[in-house]
Order: C-alpha cells, then sequence, then structure tokens
C-alpha cells in the first residue's frame, strides 16, 4: 500500500536498500478532500513507530489560486505555521489543531523525546533577522496539543539556526549555528530537569576542534557526540575526519574514516561523501552505531546519494542504487521499525530547482520478521478493508492496530 507504483511487482517481497516515493491518500469516505501540505524546504521531521511529524518550514512562490484557498497560511507566509502528520499505515495526512506557535519557523533544530516534539532555536523570515534560542515543547499525544515555550536561566546560547541537538540522559545538548553573519562551534547543554544552560564546551581556538558552521548534522553514540557535514556560505565540510565530543572526557576529538573501497573504484569519487551541508542524517535505532547521511549541497552542486558510517569502525559504505532526487534543505527521520523517511526539501532536476512534498523510504537495515510482515499487510491495504476489532481477531497485535487506530486501548 502506497510502497509501489502501478506498474510494479503485483506480489509483496522484502526490498532493502531500495528508496521508494510514496502516494498519499488524497481521498477517503469521510472527506472527500484530504489536504497534503504543500511543497516545502527548511522544515523538520521526527517519526514514531507509526507517523511523521513536520513541523514548520518555507515556500517562497505560490499560485494565486493557492493563495486564495489556504486562509491558514496566508498570515505567515512564506513560513508555515504547523505541525503534520503523515500515517504510515493509511497514507494519509491530517494537519495537528496545535496552538501558540513561535515564530521562528525554518532551520529549526527538533527531536522525538517519547511523545514529546522538542524545539530549539531556528529563524523567520528574511532569515538570520529573527533567530531564537527558546526551547519549545509539545506533547503529540494530545488531541489539541500546545506548543510551550520552556523558560530557561544560566549561560544561554546566543540566538541561532540551523544548530543540531540530542539529549543524553537529563540533558539536551545543542551545537553549532548561525545568527545569519557568523557561524559557531559550541556547544551547550540544558539541563531539562533544573532547566539551567551551561556552557559544555566553549571553542578555546585548538586544532581539534571543529570550525563554526550551521545545517551540519549530529547523533549521539557511546558518550560521543558526533559531528557530520555542515559549512557556511559557499563552504561545505567533509567526512574523511569525523569530529567527536566526550562527554566523559569533555574534549573533542578527530576520528579518521575508511573509505569505501568499491565506491573508490567507480572513478566518480574518492570512496568518502562528498563535502556538503543541508543533507539529512539518521541513526537506526536498533542498531546506533549505524548512521546514514542522505542528499546535500556544497554550495554549487546537489546530491543524491545515501551514504552509510558504521561508528564501531569508521567504515563508510555508499549504497549503491538506493538514491534520492538530488536534494537539498530536506528532512529525514526514521521509525522505529528502521525504515528510514525523508520528505519536502529542494529538488534540482536538469537546470531548475524546486520544492517538493514528496516523501521517499528506504530499509536501511533488515527488521525483525514482524516488521516484514506488517509491511506486508500494507501493501496488500488489508488495514484499510477491517475495524480495529476484526484486525484484532484475524491476529494482528494490538501494537500494530494502534498504529492505524491510536484509540484501541481495549479490544
Amino acid at each position: 500500500m502506497g510502497q509501489r507504483n502501478a506498474k510494479e511487482d503485483e506480489y509483496y517481497s522484502f526490498k532493502p536498500f531500495r528508496m521508494t516515493k510514496l502516494n498519499p491518500t488524497t481521498y477517503n469516505l469521510v472527506n472527500t478532500n484530504v489536504k497534503i501540505p504543500k511543497p516545502r524546504s527548511g522544515h523538520r521531521i521526527v517519526c514514531d513507530s507509526a507517523n511523521l511529524y513536520s513541523f514548520g518550514g518555507y515556500l517562497p512562490l505560490i499560485s494565486s489560486y493557492e493563495l486564495t484557498s489556504d486562509d491558514d497560511w496566508l498570515p505567515h507566509r512564506p513560513l508555515f505555521r504547523e505541525i503534520w502528520k503523515f500515517n504510515f499505515a493509511t497514507l494519509t495526512w491530517s494537519k495537528i489543531p496545535c496552538k501558540e506557535f513561535p515564530e521562528v519557523l525554518v532551520s529549526n533544530a527538533v527531536t522525538l523525546n517519547g511523545e514529546i516534539l522538542m524545539i530549539f532555536g531556528g529563524t523567520s523570515y528574511p532569515f538570520g533577522t529573527t533567530c531564537s534560542n527558546d526551547l519549545y515543547l509539545c506533547n503529540l499525544s494530545k488531541e489539541d496539543p500546545v506548543i510551550q515555550r520552556v523558560p530557561t536561566t544560566g549561560r544561554i546560547p546566543l540566538p541561532q539556526y540551523g544548530q543540531s541537538i540530542v539529549i543524553h540522559e537529563d540533558n539536551l545538548y545543542t551545537f553549532g549555528g548561525t545568527t545569519g553573519y557568523e557561524y559557531t562551534s559550541d556547544l551547550h547543554r540544558l539541563n531539562l530537569k533544573n532547566r539551567i544552560w551551561d556552557g559544555a564546551y566553549i571553542n578555546k581556538g585548538l586544532e581539534n576542534e571543529p570550525p563554526g558552521m550551521y545545517r551540519h548534522e549530529i547523533v549521539l553514540f557511546e558518550s560521543k557526540i558526533y559531528v557530520f557535514g555542515g559549512g557556511k556560505v559557499n563552504r561545505a565540510y567533509g567526512f574523511e575526519n569525523i569530529y567527536a565530543y566526550s562527554l566523559h572526557s569533555n574534549q573533542w576529538e578527530i576520528h579518521a574514516t575508511q573509505q569505501d573501497p568499491v565506491a573508490a573504484l567507480d572513478g566518480l569519487g574518492t570512496g568518502y561523501p562528498k563535502k556538503r551541508y543541508c543533507h539529512s542524517c539518521i541513526q537506526l535505532p536498533d542498531s546506533p552505531n549505524q548512521i546514514a547521511i542522505l542528499g546535500g549541497f556544497d554550495g554549487a552542486n546537489v546530491f543524491e546519494d545515501v551514504w552509510m558510517l558504521n561508528l564501531l569502525n569508521f567504515q563508510w559504505t555508499k549504497i549503491i542504487n538506493c538514491n534520492l532526487p538530488k536534494i537539498y534543505f530536506h528532512s529525514s527521520s526514521v521509525l522505529t521499525s528502521g525504515k528510514v523517511v525523508t520528505f519536502g526539501g529542494i529538488i534540482q532536476s536538469n537546470n531548475s530547482r524546486e520544492r517538493t512534498s514528496d516523501i521517499y523510504v528506504a530499509w536501511l537495515c533488515i527488521p525483525k520478521l514482524k516488521e516484514m510482515c506488517w509491511d506486508a499487510i500494507l501493501f496488500y491495504s488489508y488495514s484499510n478493508k477491517y475495524s480495529a476489532s476484526e484486525l484484532h481477531s484475524m491476529g494482528v497485535p494490538l501494537g500494530y492496530i494502534q498504529r492505524i487506530y491510536s484509540g484501541s486501548n481495549n479490544l
């Protein structure tokens, strides 16, 4: 369901390391005019076990008809003051009726902590004129969620955008970002219990410290924060050497990585991902040593490739035949099952670039057998044919039924 095109195979087969474009539902029996998000860039997405959530975004050009048909967007254009949810079982978009949005809606840093969407930093339009150092929380499990600003004290970071965040125990870490004029490489830490900021590591100008940057990505693995890519105007950073901050030693380290020997022989590269920023990065839930970077931009060239890095041995692997369109300023996340999801961004086709609202998915791992079975059920569209109680009587586990019918706690 939605994971095949009309000309694809009639029967389900598990296809790892293959990028697939989904086709969202635009019609149902209840509402014949199901809306989908407009194309956008600069947004951010997160995923849980069943859904994609998209926050904010930017679209500078739009037709007169679309302007008059969307009252919600008119007061805030060219920014999107909205959160959308996409359900992978029903392939249906829905706009979450959220309240109290921040004014900064582009190039925020977001993460999902349980059911809480955490939003930090970001900018408004024109970019850089208004930046943020505020943290906002939104409980996505509520019927009418409210985005709440968290009051904080201490050594608060500069208002910036294009930074990245990770959560470790009771702390939120944020690295890098830009004011629109200056680029930083400081690492700040917020204690989520007492809501006090401190400078975990303020750049001293040492050789092993990363440069100032924005639109990079960071991941946490075995008490180290790894930095991938990033850049500034017309300058991008690469992947042969990876910066890592040790939470134990409070020091930055540089890790040399290993090239992909097959990719190095194809005559088109060095066996490493090319320098880039405005890419996306995911970390596999069941194999957190495995990260993937997707797409990106180096100031001139737009990339379509997908690379994986094993943080245990720092070996790069280019995923062959698993390309996106040439894309940047997109956003990617990963379902708890391990399926990688990419939404929106700017796509280059020939000599033109335009924003998209397309969703692409790929298995970059071999998931559990029960996830393959669920994938097959969705492929044959069985989930839309039966009620929650009927699916339960057939033996479908409650956890999977709840991916469709979120309120089905007692069957």
